[in-house]
């Protein structure tokens, strides 16, 4: 599996509730939250960018975004239902040399190969209908050793 590092972008801006990311991140850093899985969202009706992903904490406040870039080859994976999360790496920043805060993430790649896809559900059908056999096959098998015995 392959991770996609990344830094969140937006993590200046104030959220809709009237939250500062900023202070989010300052806590954040504090409580040492190494670690965190963060989750993503898919805001299709964002007026800036129709494959916006914000991220949030475990508390489900919004830290920032992800790139442009990365958010247009996320949100058709996360459109799919494919699980898409981050990791928190590392908050940078709250020092007198560099007092705004920054996030650094990690991201789980996935399979977004359609070709890989095909091979992960036909293997899975194939195995379906193979215990189905067998199933079957122990059915019939119990049903005429039933049969033998009554007669």
């Amino acid at each position: 599996m392959d991770i996609i590092k990344t830094k969140l972008v937006g993590v200046t801006y104030a959220n809709d509730d009237g939250t500062n990311r900023q202070e989010i991140l300052e806590r954040m850093k504090d409580d040492d939250c190494e670690g965190m899985v963060l989750e993503f969202l898919h805001e299709d009706d964002n007026p800036k960018d129709k494959n916006a992903i914000a991220v949030y904490n475990k508390d489900w406040e919004k830290i920032g975004y992800l790139n442009r870039s990365l958010a247009r080859d996320v949100a058709p994976m996360m459109d799919d239902g494919h699980p898409v999360y981050g990791i928190l790496v590392k908050i940078t920043g709250g020092t007198p040399s560099k007092p705004t805060y920054g996030c650094n993430i990690e991201c789980p790649t996935i399979i977004d190969d359609d070709e890989e896809n095909e091979k992960v559900g036909l293997k899975f059908v194939l195995s379906y209908f193979l215990c189905i056999g067998f199933l079957g096959f122990f059915i019939i098998l119990a049903l005429f050793t039933l049969f033998k015995l009554l007669i």
